[in-house]
């Protein structure tokens, strides 16, 4: 089963939505919460468990980028949605 990740910054109505929608679907969704996510950029083993694809939901324009683009060059994609 492909496992979704949704990045958040805060968990507003609509990613409630989104984490309702996905019980009700069996969607494997896990959470992560950019504020505490932390990993080093310059290896690919850092222990982490990610996701298979991610939903980008954080309100932080810069953060939103940095996050995308350290998790894209890993080959993870990343939806903005």
């Amino acid at each position: 089963m492909v496992k979704l990740g949704l990045l958040y910054d805060q968990l507003r109505p609509d990613e409630r939505l989104i984490i309702d929608a996905a019980k009700r679907e069996n969607i494997d969704l896990v959470l992560y919460d950019t504020d505490e996510l932390a990993w080093d950029v310059t290896t690919q083993h850092d222990g982490i468990e990610l996701a298979d694809a991610f939903l980008q939901r954080c309100m932080s324009f810069f953060r939103s980028v940095h996050v995308t683009a350290a998790l894209e060059a890993r080959g993870i994609p990343v939806v903005n949605s």
